[in-house]
Parts: C-alpha cells; sequence; structure tokens
C-alpha cells in the first residue's frame, strides 16, 4: 500500500493488482473522494471507476468502504489487515446499495480484476 499526496489529493492510496493500480483519494477542492484505474500500460482510465463517489466508510477490522454512482450502481471495497499482510476484495452491484451496504459483512468478495 502506497500513500502520499498525488496532484492536489489527499490521502491517496493504491493498491497493486492483476497488473492494474487503483488510486482513490480525498480531493480538497471539490470535497469528494476520487477513483481511477491505471492498467500496466500506464493508461488512465477513469471511466466506469471515474464515475464512482465515496459513500460510506466502515473503520471497523475488516474495513469497508462504499461506493456509489448517480444510476445506482455501487461497489464495495473490504480491505483485510493480518500483520504486515494487506488484503484488499470487491462486491458491485447495479441497485441496492443500502442493502447491500448494512449486509456488507455477509457478502463474498472476490479480487479486482473479477468483479471489475
Amino acid at each position: 500500500m502506497q500513500q502520499g499526496n498525488v496532484k492536489g489529493l489527499e490521502h491517496v492510496s493504491a493498491n497493486v493488482e492483476a497488473k492494474r493500480v487503483v488510486l482513490y483519494g480525498y480531493d480538497p477542492v471539490s470535497g469528494e473522494y476520487t477513483v481511477i484505474s491505471v492498467d500496466e500500460s500506464g493508461a488512465i482510465t477513469p471511466g466506469d471507476l471515474g464515475n464512482y463517489k465515496a459513500t460510506d466508510q466502515d473503520n471497523s477490522s475488516p474495513q469497508y468502504f462504499g461506493f456509489t454512482r448517480s444510476d445506482g450502481g455501487w461497489y464495495i471495497m473490504k480491505r483485510t489487515t493480518t500483520g504486515t499482510l494487506i488484503e484488499t476484495r470487491y462486491i458491485k452491484g447495479d441497485d441496492s446499495y443500502t442493502t447491500n451496504w448494512t449486509n456488507r459483512a455477509a457478502l463474498s468478495y472476490d479480487y479486482f480484476y473479477n468483479i471489475f
């Protein structure tokens, strides 16, 4: 996990899985969280992920981060820390975010490349 400031973003984190980097962080100018994806060729693809906005955060163990789109699409990121190992898994859907956020601990998560 790498953290730092990138072009005005604070609290930027990067997850490296399957030769793709997902960056997310708080933009103090817009007051929103921003998500982009960078593939192994270095191409930045905000596309689908760039349309999600941070909605909820649960800092218990494991941690959960909820993201939604204006059309009702959503995904939840689950981060589990065991010693120095950090595992990040995802689940997404097209509707019923509130129900899924409430039941987030019982959902089946998978690697980024299997979900997106």
